[in-house]
């Protein structure tokens, strides 16, 4: 009499992959879910704050016709470092300013914000770091929590979409397995 998984005939003949399916497939998923709660994790692990930037800009956000301090270091003592404002909103880039680095590195100097600027874009600090390498610092001005604007898109969309589609084939590769056996054991 036949059991409801074959007789013993039919699962004596099966081959070693067919009788470890049930297993690799357990193994894909859970190797896929393993790999998609990695790129996860990867992606909520991006951190998006300036405390330890050593440009500061204040006050936050930049306004037109107010000024605003920006203060940086890890420049060459003694050379020159070029204050521009990036105008987003407007597309421009306006040179506000050129200050001489003291002998620590660093620098501090107050700007007037022009009247033309849109209310959208950041300070950046442009001149050459101690090594002689060009050295560019950049401020947000979009919040003033000290955190800069997040640029880009979300990831969040491409996680979700890749985690369904491996779920979905995980689903579809299980039940397409348990049809082959079933067709099999009707056959047999």
């Amino acid at each position: 009499m036949p059991s409801p998984t074959g007789t013993k005939e039919q699962a004596a003949m099966k081959t070693p992959t067919q009788a470890k399916s049930p297993n690799r497939t357990r193994q894909f998923v859970l190797g896929t879910i393993a790999f998609w709660l990695a790129m996860f994790g990867m992606a909520a692990a991006q951190t998006y704050s300036t405390s330890s930037d050593p440009l500061s800009v204040t006050p936050l956000p930049l306004t037109a016709g107010n000024p605003a301090t920006v203060s940086g270091e890890g420049f060459e003592p003694g050379s020159d470092v070029v204050i521009v404002l990036v105008d987003t909103g407007a597309g421009t880039e306006i040179e506000l300013e050129t200050v001489t680095v003291d002998d620590d590195g660093s620098f501090t100097v107050t700007v007037g914000i022009p009247d033309e600027f849109s209310g959208e874009g950041h300070i950046m600090a442009k001149g050459v770091a101690a090594d002689g390498a060009q050295r560019v610092l950049g401020g947000p001005s979009g919040s003033d929590d000290g955190s800069l604007a997040r640029t880009g898109s979300s990831p969040m969309p491409w996680i979700v979409g890749g985690t369904s589609a491996a779920a979905l084939g995980s689903l579809l590769l299980v039940l397409a397995r348990r049809r082959q056996e079933r067709v099999a054991q009707t056959a047999g």
